[in-house]
């Protein structure tokens, strides 16, 4: 499905279910966007317009990641974005689940690189809005989604 939406994601080639395999393309000599981040600032603004661009696609689709995190972006070495690890994924066309998505990106983009982080979430936004007619509610409801993770964090 995501091929459809034009994602770039690995090719599956085998589901082998009497042995419990699956056997799927490998994204050679591709970079975490966790990685990519340690660039410098000024070099960061192309990543993250294809990061929030990815991400607005996925969800314009109505699929929710699930564990969108810096480490599920790959950076292939032709510059394209592509997105791995779908084992928590599911569809939904619910604000509240995309809104989750996001925040679990932006909070795994301030825990790792926390001096770029504000910078490489507006970017990411910004592209996001972008790629995504309904992104509007969607981060809406990302600022309530926020102020119950900080709530979460006070009290532990």
């Amino acid at each position: 499905r995501c091929r459809k939406l034009g994602i770039a994601c690995p090719a599956l080639y085998y589901v082998d279910m009497d042995s419990s395999k699956i056997y799927m393309e490998y994204l050679h000599s591709a970079k975490t966007l966790k990685d990519c981040l340690s660039e410098p600032l000024s070099s960061l603004q192309p990543i993250c317009a294809k990061a929030g661009a990815l991400v607005g696609t996925l969800h314009a689709g109505d699929i929710v990641h699930g564990d969108l995190t810096t480490s599920n972006l790959m950076m292939r070495n032709d510059g394209s974005l592509a997105i791995i690890d779908f084992g928590l994924s599911y569809f939904s066309s619910a604000e509240e689940d995309k809104a989750v998505d996001l925040y679990v990106l932006e909070r795994a983009i301030s825990n790792v690189h926390c001096e770029v982080a504000e910078k490489v979430n507006e970017l990411i936004l910004e592209s996001y809005c972008q790629a995504f007619g309904s992104a509007k509610q969607v981060l809406r409801r990302l600022q309530e989604v926020r102020s119950r993770g900080r709530k979460r964090l006070m009290v532990g």
